[in-house]
C-alpha cells in the first residue's frame, strides 16, 4: 500500500473571477467515496498564493492510503451564492503505485494552473491497537436515549425520509440536544474522539448510496465539526420486514480522519437486552476482528467504529458489508461504485482531436458518464458541472487538448462510458470496453467517439483483474 501526503498547494494563475479561486481539494482512494478537504471552508487563492498544510484547525498534514491509485482533484467554489455544486474543477492528477511524489502542475478552466506539492511512500497498517471497551453504562445510556429520540416526531420521521440535507438538519440537531447523559458518560473515555447517528436501511438514500447514511461529530469542538456518512452497511442479513434502523455510533476518529472503506462485523451485545451492534474497522482487518475471542465490544483492538442500534433486525451469522465514508458535504449525484466487483480500471487520458465548438478560442465543455455489466445505474465525473477542452495549438499558455482524467472504474465484465459535449448544442457519443479488451493488469485500450466532425480519444487501462 502508499500513503500520499498533500504538503502544499500554490496558485500561479487563478482563473478569470477578479476575488481570486475559493479553492478546496477532492481525494478518493481506489474509487471510493469523495473526501473532501477542507470538511468545512475553502482558501482564497490569487495568482502567487501559497497554501501550506496543515492549515487552520487542523493539526496534521492530509494524507490518505491507497492501494492501486489515487485520484486529487481542485475545486473552486465560486458559483452562484456559493453552492457546492456550482463549483469548477481547477484540474487534477492521480497518482498510482509507482508514481513518484514532488510538484505536480494541475492546468483547469478559464486558464488556470496550480502546483500541488506532494509525498508518497510506502504503507503499512497497525497490525494492533490498544483494547477499548465500551462500558454496560454507556451502552445502556445510549439504548434509553436512543429509544427515546426515536419516539419523537423528529426520530419517528428519520425512518421515512430519503432527502438527504434533511436528515442532515435532524442528525446534527438530535447529536447536540438528545443526548446528553450518553455525552457526560464519553467525556470520561478518552478513546472515543466522535459520535455520530445514522439511519440503516435496505432503500436508496441519496446519489446511489444504499444501507447507512448519518452524521459523524467531533467532541473537541462542543460538536460544531460533522462529517457525512453514507455506504454499503448492513445490507445483507436483515430481517423481513425490517425496513430502516437508529444507530448511534462511537468514533476513535476525529471527523476530519474518517473516509474511505470500512468492513462491518456484526456482533451480538450480550450486556443490554435489545442492542445491537456493528464494528467497523479498517479494510483488510475484518478476519482479524472475527478471529479475536470473547465480546468484541470489550476486545476492540482494530476498531474504527461502534454502532449500537435497537431492534437492527440481525440475525446470527449474518455479513456486514463495506461502509463507505464520505467527509464533507457531496451533493447527489453518484461519483462512485458501491458493491465488489472483479475489476478495476482507470480513465488515464482524453484527448481532443477535432472538438465540437466553433472558433480557435471556443472550448467544449466536457463530461463523462459511465455504466458497468449493463445496469442502468450511471455515474458522473467530474463531480460537478464540466472541463473544458480545445483542439492541440489553439491555445497559447497550456495544451487544452488533453485531459488526464484519472477516474476510477469498477466491473465484472464491461462498462461504457458516454462522452458529454456542450458548446452551442450538447452531443452524446458513447463506446463500451469489454474486459477482453485487456491483455491483463497494466494494459491499456484506446477508443475513438467520433461523430460529425467531433472526434475524442480516450484511453482506458486496467488497475486489478480478478
Amino acid at each position: 500500500m502508499k500513503k500520499i501526503t498533500i504538503n502544499s498547494i500554490t496558485c500561479v494563475a487563478r482563473t478569470n473571477i477578479s476575488n481570486g479561486n475559493d479553492v478546496f481539494l477532492m481525494v478518493q482512494s481506489d474509487g471510493g467515496p469523495p473526501i473532501r478537504y477542507a470538511v468545512e471552508g475553502t482558501w482564497t487563492m490569487n495568482d502567487g498564493t501559497s497554501i501550506g498544510f496543515p492549515t487552520g484547525g487542523d493539526p496534521d498534514k492530509p494524507q490518505f492510503v491507497y492501494e492501486q491509485i489515487c485520484y486529487i482533484s481542485v475545486w473552486d467554489h465560486d458559483g452562484m451564492f456559493g453552492w457546492v455544486n456550482a463549483a469548477d474543477m481547477l484540474g487534477n492528477a492521480f497518482f498510482e503505485t509507482n508514481s513518484p511524489g514532488g510538484l505536480i502542475e494541475v492546468w483547469g478552466v478559464d486558464g488556470s494552473f496550480y502546483n500541488l506539492d506532494v509525498s508518497i511512500e510506502n504503507y503499512s497498517p497497525p497490525s494492533s491497537q490498544p483494547s477499548t471497551p465500551v462500558p454496560t453504562s454507556l451502552q445502556q445510556s445510549i439504548q434509553q436515549e436512543l429509544e427515546a429520540w426515536a419516539a419523537t416526531d423528529d426520530g419517528k420521521s428519520v425512518l421515512g425520509e430519503t432527502d438527504k440535507s434533511t436528515l442532515e438538519d435532524k442528525f446534527s440537531h438530535a447529536l447536540k440536544t438528545a443526548f446528553q447523559n450518553t455525552m457526560h458518560l464519553i467525556s470520561d473515555l478518552p478513546w472515543i474522539e466522535s459520535v455520530s447517528l445514522g439511519i440503516t436501511a435496505q432503500v436508496e438514500i441519496f446519489g446511489g448510496i444504499q444501507g447507512d447514511f448519518g452524521v459523524v461529530m467531533g467532541l473537541e469542538n462542543a460538536l460544531d465539526e460533522y462529517t457525512i456518512y453514507g455506504g454499503g452497511a448492513i445490507v445483507e442479513g436483515f430481517e423481513a420486514g425490517v425496513s430502516a434502523a437508529i444507530n448511534f455510533g462511537v468514533w476513535s476518529q476525529q471527523p476530519k480522519d474518517v473516509g474511505g472503506f470500512y468492513e462491518g462485523v456484526e456482533v451480538e451485545v450480550t450486556d443490554v437486552i435489545g442492542l445491537s451492534g456493528t464494528v467497523w474497522v479498517g479494510r483488510g482487518d475484518r478476519d482479524k476482528v472475527l478471529g479475536e475471542d470473547g465480546s468484541i465490544l470489550n476486545t476492540l483492538k482494530l476498531a474504527k467504529a461502534v454502532f449500537l442500534g435497537f431492534d437492527l433486525g440481525l440475525d446470527d451469522g449474518v455479513s456486514a458489508e463495506e461502509l463507505y465514508i464520505i467527509a464533507g458535504h457531496i451533493e447527489d449525484y453518484p461519483s462512485f461504485q458501491t458493491g465488489t466487483y472483479k475489476n478495476m480500471a482507470v480513465l488515464t487520458k482524453l484527448e481532443c482531436v477535432d472538438k465540437h465548438s466553433s472558433g480557435d478560442s471556443a472550448h467544449d465543455s466536457v463530461s463523462l458518464h459511465w455504466t458497468v455489466d449493463n445496469d442502468a445505474q450511471a455515474y458522473k465525473y467530474p463531480l460537478w458541472n464540466a472541463f473544458e477542452m480545445n483542439e492541440s495549438g489553439k491555445d497559447d499558455d497550456h495544451d487544452d487538448s488533453i485531459w488526464e482524467c484519472g477516474t476510477v472504474i469498477k466491473f465484472d465484465d464491461s462498462f461504457r462510458v458516454t462522452l458529454f459535449i456542450e458548446s452551442s448544442s450538447t452531443k452524446e457519443i458513447d463506446h463500451h470496453w469489454e474486459i477482453d479488451d485487456f491483455d491483463g493488469v497494466g494494459d491499456t485500450h484506446k477508443i475513438t467517439f467520433e461523430d460529425g466532425g467531433t472526434e475524442y480519444k480516450l484511453t482506458a487501462k486496467l488497475l486489478v483483474k480478478g
